[in-house]
């Protein structure tokens, strides 16, 4: 089967890089990244899996039908309750737990399937300041809260983004955010 790009399209920047940053770990990088969509995108859209926004515009909606792009668009993403979800085989949730969101990759990807069990796999302290990244704190400030070391917040964020194969703040964000860790 020919793997196909993937494209998000969504408003907001910490949904579109936490997105980007789980469909990594999950084994399918994301190709294209769109705050909005525009007419000189169809090219790289009509020959990719797209996920987008539930509650895009209706002009963007219309756009896409126009150009056929609409047959590509499996999976939605919601950050609440929307009529338009009955459109996608996919609705990917804000509030989504890990394991229902592999679950939902795993319908859009069924290839792929490479669910990784991450639970227990921070420690306290880890869990600890993966709550201070969500929030924004920088390595200093949590340093100063925990009363450790700026080296030992580096260290653990580093055995943190390890652990979860997540790379950036958006990401461990998201994590929490579906983890329920904030």
């Amino acid at each position: 089967m020919l793997i196909k790009e993937i494209v998000i399209i969504h408003k907001s920047l910490i949904v579109r890089k936490g997105l980007s940053a789980v469909l990594e770990t999950y084994g399918r990088p994301v190709t294209s990244v769109y705050a909005k969509y525009a007419e000189r995108d169809i090219a790289v859209l009509n020959k990719s899996i797209i996920l987008a926004d539930v509650a895009f515009s209706g002009a963007m909606e219309t756009l896409f039908r126009k150009s056929g792009v609409s047959r590509n668009i499996f999976g939605g993403i919601a950050s609440g309750k929307n009529a338009a979800r009955d459109k996608y085989k996919v609705i990917i949730d804000i509030n989504d737990s890990w394991e229902t969101l592999f679950s939902k990759l795993d319908i859009l990807f069924p290839s792929a399937s490479v669910y990784i069990n991450r639970e227990s796999l921070l420690t306290t302290r880890e869990t600890e300041i993966l709550k201070l990244v969500a929030k924004g704190f920088k390595s200093r400030e949590i340093a100063a809260r925990l009363f450790i070391s700026r080296h030992t917040v580096i260290t653990h964020r580093k055995n943190i983004c390890g652990k979860l194969g997540i790379k950036t703040p958006s990401g461990l964000t998201l994590y929490a955010l579906i983890n329920k860790i904030i």
